[in-house]
């Protein structure tokens, strides 16, 4: 019984890890990496444009 339970807890620990490498290769994909690096980017030049009115409003 005792040896059973070993094997079902490394069947177990072995499939998470498994789940795991799935999901990180998932994560560092070529397309979500770039869909990561878009958004950045977005969120950056919406603060450069967020920047530039206020100075355009504060000189005119």
């Amino acid at each position: 019984m005792n040896k059973n339970m070993m094997i079902a807890s490394a069947g177990i620990a072995l499939g998470l890890a498994a789940i795991g490498a799935a999901g990180y290769a998932v994560w560092n994909s070529k397309q979500l990496r770039a869909a990561r690096a878009v958004k950045r980017t977005g969120k950056i030049m919406y603060q450069v444009g967020t920047a530039l009115r206020s100075v355009a409003g504060v000189m005119v």
